[in-house]
């Protein structure tokens, strides 16, 4: 403050570091990830789905709490839409993290339904032709053996139903077979869950007819959604705490870089990969434990604060290595 009693803003506004203490929690996490290279069967808590990794498993039925899923108002709104005897499709790009998304969610159908049967199909269901009358039999004689309401079908990558089939005597009955299933499935009492990329991959070849009659046969059925690309930030926050990070970084990387840090594909590529599973000259120098192992000896210099570390990762965002950054959520999953 000046003399004249106003603020001057020309100095920074900051968290002195004498009196700047951080939480024994996340201390003690770090020391944890640091010394056992993760947390060793350590189930349930926050961001369950994304820190397999560390050797997280997901918790128990009755340890299972829908605050701790990444996902809660998509479980939430999807659990209702089923229960209204819709059929659901979450669309979403690459990263997104709609297979996650997809455990996070039958765990907690399990949780309120111990009947339910669930059944899952992914992409490489739809490939041949035997695969799918497999799943034409399975269909029928569920249909048959059970309350359809208590079915759910779970299909991971339904836009795989318009991908070009190979040109086999085998499979030459193929596309015919996969309209038959979805049609058996979509006129059905069957509870339906699906996920589809809202960008075609490009490791597949599309069938253009097919497309224009799976979009025609969802238009008028299925609910779509769209998936969004970050997670809520104050999940993110919460989930970076759990591992270490101190609580005024974790906050501010995920208030104000979200757009970065909130991202599936960056979380589980950077923040929470182990040096094992890093990439070389790109996810190596944000595997989790090296990037805790530097908050931690960063902060034991008494000349740092907290400011300072937040600095380092401003830097670290819009700096020189933003390159490899960026290239890695590019990639996504």
């Amino acid at each position: 403050m000046t003399s004249n009693g106003l603020i001057d803003n020309s100095v920074e506004v900051g968290i002195p570091m004498a009196i700047w203490l951080e939480s024994s929690e996340s201390v003690n996490a770090r020391e944890k990830i640091i010394r056992n290279k993760g947390y060793l069967h350590e189930k349930g808590g926050i961001g369950h789905s994304l820190l397999f990794n560390l050797d997280v498993r997901p918790p128990d039925l009755h340890d299972f709490k829908l605050a701790d899923c990444m996902r809660e108002e998509e479980i939430i709104e999807t659990d209702k839409l089923l229960r209204s005897e819709k059929k659901v499709m979450w669309e979403g790009g690459d990263g997104y993290g709609k297979t996650t998304f997809i455990g996070e969610l039958t765990q907690y159908l399990h949780k309120e339904n111990p009947e339910l049967q669930i059944s899952s199909m992914s992409h490489m269901d739809f490939r041949t032709s035997s695969s799918i009358k497999r799943q034409i039999e399975r269909l029928e004689h569920a249909l048959q053996s059970n309350e359809p309401t208590n079915l759910l079908y779970i299909i991971d990558s339904a836009d795989y139903l318009w991908e070009k089939p190979d040109n086999s005597p085998d499979n030459i009955d193929l596309a015919q077979l996969r309209i038959e299933f979805m049609n058996k499935l979509l006129n059905s009492d069957v509870q339906t869950l699906m996920t589809s990329h809202s960008i075609e991959p490009k490791n597949k070849e599309v069938d253009m007819y097919l497309k224009r009659r799976f979009e025609l046969m969802f238009g008028s059925t299925v609910d779509r959604k769209n998936l969004s690309p970050l997670y809520p930030t104050d999940k993110v926050s919460k989930i970076l705490q759990r591992v270490g990070f101190p609580k005024e970084l974790a906050e501010y990387l995920s208030w104000y870089e979200s757009s970065k840090t909130c991202k599936h594909s960056v979380l589980v590529n950077y923040f929470f990969k182990q040096p094992s599973l890093a990439k070389e000259n790109s996810g190596q120098q944000f595997s989790l434990e090296r990037t805790i192992s530097y908050i931690s000896s960063f902060l034991k210099d008494p000349h740092n604060s907290i400011n300072d570390l937040i600095t380092v990762f401003i830097d670290f965002f819009h700096g020189r290595n933003m390159t490899a950054f960026k290239d890695l959520v590019n990639i996504g999953f």
